[in-house]
């Protein structure tokens, strides 16, 4: 992808101008407006449907008993105004390379010498061998090949997607004409086609958070099939289902995880949009101090702690999306300063050495804290330079066990690569240590340029979702902040100018509300479109796709 990107800069003249993330309802309606530019004027699907049947009685006297059949963007309503007509002759039986080739020159010597068509080619040296042609009257162009039938398939499957959510279709429009300006989806030029382009943006629609589609194969059997079904109906009642999702096999379990997610979407969201003025009047204020937050940070781990809770996670990133410093040394600044403090609070320092016990005794001096980082070089710096705990274990991530005897294990902004670790650390304690606190800092455990698509995203994001309590989060956002210490509710808070510090308070309940939420309460509807009104924005995670994709 970076080797396509830079081609793509290339080709645009050195370079693009910087992204600039409009409001999501202006994005909207632009896309909405392209979309509907492109749409094909009244009456083409009949012209195209007359130019097939002119094609087939001609490719009827080359191979009698053949179908010409439609696929690509003209078959499931994705075609722009004078797109290419894709067409592939199924014949009566099994044809081999050479019959191909034979059948392509026939066909282009029968197409040529007839009246109403243009630029006839046949193309027989091909890997796929084709016929090329473009109708007089309309100027369609149209392409045919021989038994292509996965391609009918693969565009059967690519409508069913487009069925499955409105939004869909035009964000399918809107990409494929973003890759064509911008001369990138000309596999002769080592681009990804239209179709590929398609394809990453219904992977990016099954991998965001809420996922708007599932995955129709999985849920149809687990198989991809020549023979797919155009229908999403057929297999997406299984969402609607009752049960647990059986056990059965991966096609069940990814049903059930999907049915789950979305049930725990759609409640979280109703609890956001059923919170009262009287509770987010009362909710929590936000820190006022670096200081302070690494306090309250403290105070609410050691709450958790007595209630009883022993997988925390503190979330804790001022830097409202700027990079300039890295999650790691963002998450460092905040570890160097609370550590000291959750040992005393947590009385996790091991008791002094008696002077006057015995030099021979056999047991090994206490742990306190085991501290890990991702790296050893980070780990070499902490030694050095920090003040840490008397007794603290400082390591990073690797092959590293449990220390004997810790008090405690806190994990410095664990990453994608650290998942293994992790979770078999997360084993040891339950097996040898068990109520052992465990805290993970800023953990971001779901990379998918590491963990890849499917199940495996699923666990690792049920790993801290599932298992771990959020015992403080601060989070700054373009335009507000998240935020939550254990055991209050969690808040959202919208920049105010006229408010006391600046913060009104928007949400205040006991879910955390999703990304989409957290959009809508800190940019109302009301505030993003003149006259407000329609509800929730059309294309709420489209900048999230440019994003993510850059990402890749």
């Amino acid at each position: 992808v970076e080797q396509m990107v830079r081609r793509a800069r290339a080709v645009c003249d050195g370079g693009w101008a910087p992204l600039v993330l409009r409001p999501l309802a202006a994005l909207t309606a632009e896309c909405e407006a392209e979309a509907a530019s492109l749409q094909p004027p009244e009456g083409d699907a009949a012209l195209r449907r007359a130019i097939v049947e002119r094609l087939e009685a001609h490719a009827q006297t080359v191979a009698p008993g053949s179908r010409l059949r439609v696929f690509g963007s003209s078959s499931c309503g994705l075609n722009a105004a004078g797109a290419d007509l894709d067409l592939t002759l199924e014949t009566p039986r099994a044809m081999g390379h050479t019959d191909k080739v034979q059948l392509v020159d026939g066909l282009a010597m029968i197409l040529g010498s007839r009246s109403g068509w243009e630029g006839v080619e046949g193309v027989a040296r091909a890997r796929v061998p084709i016929v090329k042609c473009v109708d007089s009257d309309s100027r369609i162009p149209a392409d045919i090949s021989i038994d292509n039938r996965r391609a009918r398939a693969k565009t059967a499957l690519l409508a069913s997607y487009a069925r499955c959510d409105p939004r869909v279709r035009t964000l399918l429009f809107v990409v494929k004409r973003w890759a064509a300006r911008r001369a990138i989806n000309d596999p002769r030029a080592s681009f990804p086609n239209s179709y590929t382009w398609c394809q990453l943006l219904i992977a990016y629609l099954q991998l965001c958070s809420p996922p708007v589609l599932p995955s129709l194969t999985s849920l149809a059997g687990g198989e991809w099939s020549d023979a797919w079904s155009a229908d999403p109906l057929l297999v997406l009642p299984a969402l609607d289902e009752g049960g647990d999702g059986g056990g059965e096999g991966e096609p069940e379990r990814a049903a059930h995880e999907l049915r789950r997610d979305h049930a725990a979407v759609l409640e979280a969201a109703a609890a956001v949009a059923a919170a009262s003025p009287e509770s987010v009047a009362l909710a929590d204020e936000l820190p006022d101090s670096f200081e302070d937050s690494v306090e309250r940070a403290v105070a609410s781990l050691a709450r958790a702690v007595d209630g009883g809770a022993t997988r925390l996670v503190v979330e804790f990133d001022t830097s409202a999306g700027d990079e300039t410093y890295t999650l790691l040394s963002r998450t460092m600044q905040l570890a160097r300063p609370m550590l000291p403090k959750l040992a005393a609070a947590l009385a996790l320092e091991p008791a002094e050495a008696d002077a006057d016990a015995d030099a021979d005794a056999a047991d090994p001096p206490a742990a306190g804290l085991q501290l890990l980082v991702p790296d050893e070089g980070t780990a070499a710096m902490v030694r050095m330079q920090w003040e840490l705990p008397r007794g603290t274990v400082v390591g990073s991530m690797g092959r590293v066990s449990l220390a004997v005897g810790a008090s405690a294990l806190v994990l410095v902004a664990p990453g994608a690569t650290e998942v293994a670790t992790v979770q078999r650390l997360l084993r040891e304690v339950e097996e040898g240590a068990a109520g052992l606190p465990v805290l993970m800092l800023n953990p971001k455990l779901v990379d998918m340029q590491s963990t890849g698509y499917g199940l495996v995203g699923r666990e690792l994001r049920s790993l801290v979702a599932d298992t771990f309590e959020v015992a403080f989060c601060l989070k700054t956002l373009l335009g507000g902040a998240l935020y939550r210490s254990y055991p209050n509710d969690w808040a959202v808070w919208r920049e105010d100018a006229g408010a006391a510090n600046g913060y009104a308070a928007a949400y205040s309940g006991p879910r955390r509300p999703a990304p989409d939420d957290i959009d809508g309460l800190l940019f109302p509807e009301s505030e993003e479109s003149p006259g407000g009104g329609g509800g929730a924005s059309f294309l709420d995670g489209f900048a999230k796709f440019v994003k993510g994709f850059q990402a890749m």
